[in-house]
């Protein structure tokens, strides 16, 4: 007889592939790539929960980070990718319980938690990148300012990540980086609807190379238009 236990747990895991199915289902629709916060209020406040905690404020720490995890979370419904959208969910999961040990004064460096964000931000990097991908290949699902706000995110979200990691992206990185912001301000600029229309030449060649950058292999695929 099988323990309940595992039975609860392939209950859940059924539920939650369901969601993430409906969630793509959401996903073809026109108008449900809906545009990103821009990076100076990103909802994964991540800096500010560090630096509660830095002034032993981590009740405030704790609460911040349960905000930044709703943040995931509403990600997880925009994820159309069921293995990402999965991988969300875990690291939303993960950032949870992080919260429930800042409740209780569990954690003892801010080394765990720059871990944590680091490996958090690297995904949403991903998530952000797929979703960029998606809106060139699908562009009447999508518009410029949507475009452009996955793109300013995935730069956004794998900069933070290597910061959190102590680094800062090397030559070719950075300017893989610099060409998605520059791109990604273009399109926010844009005064058409016309998605093609008012992306520069290069923004197939751009999300390919960001998918390199910020995806695993072989998870990449190509965005160039063809």
């Amino acid at each position: 007889m099988r323990p309940v236990s595992r039975t609860i747990s392939s209950a859940a895991r059924l539920v939650s592939l369901a969601a993430l199915a409906a969630a793509a289902l959401l996903a073809a629709l026109p108008g449900s790539l809906g545009a990103q916060p821009t990076t100076s209020d990103y909802g994964a406040d991540f800096p500010t929960v560090r630096a509660q905690f830095l002034d032993r404020e981590t009740r405030q720490a704790a609460f911040t980070l349960s905000e930044a995890s709703g943040f995931v979370r509403q990600q997880v419904g925009r994820a159309f990718d069921a293995d990402c959208g999965m991988r969300l969910m875990g690291a939303e999961e993960r950032l949870d319980r992080l919260v429930a040990r800042l409740r209780t004064g569990a954690v003892g460096s801010v080394a765990t938690l720059d871990s944590a964000f680091a490996s958090t931000d690297r995904l949403l990097a991903e998530h952000h990148w797929r979703l960029a991908a998606r809106a060139w290949a699908v562009p009447r699902l999508s518009t410029p300012r949507v475009l452009g706000a996955e793109l300013d995110a995935t730069a956004f979200t794998y900069a933070r990540a290597l910061g959190w990691e102590g680094r800062t992206p090397d030559g070719e990185a950075a300017a893989v980086l610099a060409d998605a912001r520059r791109v990604a301000a273009t399109l926010a600029a844009a005064t058409t609807t016309d998605l093609r229309a008012a992306a520069p030449r290069e923004t197939g060649a751009v999300i390919d190379a960001l998918g390199r950058l910020v995806a695993p292999p072989p998870a990449a695929v190509v965005a160039q238009a063809r």
